[in-house]
């Protein structure tokens, strides 16, 4: 039970003796040496299934991007059902996100509270001693905590160390986990049932549509339209297609018209954030330029022949795309893939180093027969 190893450490805010306890904020922590980097990464995927059978109860970990309308067609064929136990569930559905969602490692000033309420006593005699009339009421609360959980730790203000303290209480990287997720990673890390992938989900799902060209400039028409209604409309056939076969458009509509789209509320909407949350661009998704389109592409495995000839027909038509462009996967003079972008295009994302070694050392070995630039 790995949250037996966790200590309550108590959030503050404020200073010196207006220090006051910040409840909402509470973690758990442990000593960042106490797991290596990898062992929560590798969580899921050690018990990680593809399919579903048809009949079992899931279970959704927080912040999964399954838009709500998508999960109900799923339920209304009785094909799943969900439960709000995860000790019910059959299966438990993940985000690839999920662990940075749950845990993470930070370099934070903990002090063991036991350690804090002398420090604290001596600065409340030192402020009354300076001022009888000072009021200590705010930091009396804190003491009262350190006093009555000594085992605890919390928060720790440098505005009450003297220097020679200071040098005593040095910061450390520690893993921290919010309080109400604490019984559900032990959960995680100690069951049995095996995880499924939220967008694995997506296949079970009948009836999105898809966003071809006819589409894109349908939706491209009604973003650029003064009328309210027509950009409502077309938030909403970009949030409830098929993500991953309208991939190219969707992030062309998001790279063109995002500045517009940030101010419309419906982009605030559980479903339009679902699809920012696909795509991996929460955040300042309204400037989006021609290589994040790429790299987006490359994440999820789709720098195909196909979505290139897409890729430079729009580039092209928008002027994302131009002679002297400032890209990192098109050259400058010629407007054509780099020799990167092209071998990514035969697998469908971009190689590692070791995969690149690999092929070097294949090309090595047939030296004599040269090819060609792949063709548009």
């Amino acid at each position: 039970m790995i949250k037996e190893l966790f200590k309550k450490a108590h959030a503050t805010i404020g200073y010196n003796l207006q220090l006051t306890l910040s409840k909402e904020k509470t973690k758990y922590i442990v000593p960042a040496k106490t797991f290596n980097d990898d062992c929560f990464k590798d969580l899921f995927a050690t018990k990680s299934t593809t399919t579903l059978k048809g009949g079992e109860k899931i279970y959704f970990i927080p912040n999964c991007i399954l838009p709500r309308f998508k999960l109900n067609k799923i339920k209304e064929a009785d094909f799943i059902s969900v439960v709000k136990n995860i000790k019910s569930a059959d299966v438990i559905v993940y985000n690839e996100n999920a662990i940075d969602k749950l845990i993470s490692k930070r370099y934070s000033y903990y002090i063991q509270c036991e350690d804090y309420t002398p420090i604290i006593k001596e600065k409340i005699i030192e402020a009354k001693e300076d001022n009888p009339n000072i009021s200590t009421d705010k930091i009396k609360d804190v003491l009262d905590l350190t006093i009555e959980h000594p085992n605890d730790f919390i928060d720790l203000d440098w505005w009450m160390l003297s220097t020679e303290d200071r040098s005593r209480y040095n910061g450390k990287h520690y893993w921290t986990v919010k309080e109400a997720h604490l019984e559900l990673l032990d959960f995680l890390v100690n069951t049995d049932k095996p995880f499924i992938q939220d967008k694995e989900l997506q296949k079970y799902i009948s009836n999105a549509v898809t966003i071809d060209e006819k589409g894109y400039e349908e939706i491209n028409e009604m973003l650029e339209s003064s009328d309210d209604n027509n950009s409502v409309l077309a938030i909403e056939l970009m949030a409830n297609c098929d993500y991953e076969t309208s991939l190219v458009y969707l992030l062309f509509l998001l790279k063109n018209h995002g500045n517009t789209l940030k101010y419309k509320k419906e982009c605030s909407h559980v479903n339009f954030k679902s699809l920012l949350e696909f795509l991996n661009i929460k955040r300042n998704w309204y400037y989006l330029n021609i290589d994040h389109v790429i790299q987006i592409l490359s994440d999820h495995k789709q720098i195909t022949k196909e979505n290139m000839d897409i890729v430079l027909a729009l580039g092209k038509k928008d002027d994302s795309i131009r002679v002297n462009t400032n890209s990192d996967y098109f050259v400058a003079d010629v407007i054509t893939p780099t020799e990167e972008l092209q071998k990514a295009m035969e697998k469908g994302c971009f190689v590692n180093d070791e995969e690149k070694e690999e092929e070097d050392v294949d090309d090595n070995d047939d030296d004599e027969n040269e090819t060609e630039d792949y063709p548009f």
